[in-house]
């Protein structure tokens, strides 16, 4: 049942449920929400973000248009990034054929420039498929919510996860919110050093040598000197060097650090 939502910046849907830009009223992507049993609330006062989630985060929509159109999408970006709601922000961008060689340039602003996270998208069915995720993992523990003073989930280890083959933007958050403990919280952490008792995780091992320069020694030792993904996301080049010798150190810095490295 659609129903009015009151005029609030810092309006939180009940469970099930997303407030959503009166713009988006006959989009397909509102039908795909409907279709996976999320209840719609329009709204026509949300000011620049197009989606409110049960769990604080908002959603800012990039379409494929808004990217060839040319820069007037960075403006909205910055009036979202500046707005005084209290909601985790989320960036969904297409990333099409036609919008794909703006894409890194795109990353680049949301991600380093504007400290945003940004979810690539192939489009409205799959942004569906994103949201509704969220949406009916909302009892779960919020891997974007920020805690202290540091996000849950860091934007890198989300590029990280989705250069696992076969897992784009919906797979890897799917991931994330299954082990959510990226930082130590909650169930035993995959992510995290284990005790000198224990061996470390294959699978996470096999995660780190994504990362291009990364093989098996490498990945091995840099797991023993960092306890997470995160750390290892953020860390500088010469906390690497000492570990993996200055070239890799360069290089895996630059994989999590520069739009070119950030990929697909």
């Amino acid at each position: 049942m659609e129903t009015k939502a009151p005029s609030l910046l810092n309006a939180v849907p009940p469970y099930g449920h997303v407030i959503t830009s009166e713009k988006w009223r006959n989009s397909s992507l509102i039908q795909s929400l409907k279709g996976g049993g999320v209840k719609i609330l329009f709204e026509n006062e949300l000011g620049v973000a197009d989606f409110h989630l049960p769990n604080k985060s908002c959603i800012l929509y990039v379409s494929e248009c808004d990217i060839i159109a040319g820069n007037s999408y960075k403006r909205k970006l910055v009036r979202y990034r500046n707005t005084s709601s209290s909601f985790q922000e989320l960036v969904l961008v297409e990333k099409t054929r036609l919008s794909e060689q703006n894409f890194s340039a795109v990353q680049k602003f949301v991600v380093l420039d504007l400290g945003l996270t940004l979810l690539p998208v192939s489009g409205q069915t799959e942004a569906s498929q994103l949201i509704s995720q969220i949406v009916h993992g909302e009892g779960r523990e919020n891997p974007f919510r920020r805690r202290s003073s540091s996000r849950l989930l860091d934007p890198k280890v989300l590029v990280l996860v989705q250069r696992v083959p076969g897992v784009g933007g919906v797979k890897a958050l799917a991931l994330l919110q299954e082990f959510s403990s990226v930082h130590g919280e909650g169930r035993e952490n995959p992510f995290r050093r284990r005790s000198s008792s224990r061996l470390l995780d294959p699978k996470v091992l096999v995660l780190v040598q994504r990362v291009p320069g990364v093989g098996g020694v490498k990945a091995l030792a840099l797991l023993q000197e960092f306890s997470s993904v995160h750390q290892l996301c953020n860390a500088a080049p010469h906390e690497l060097e000492p570990i993996v010798g200055q070239a890799a150190a360069q290089q895996i810095h630059s994989f999590f650090h520069k739009p070119t490295a950030a990929g697909t």
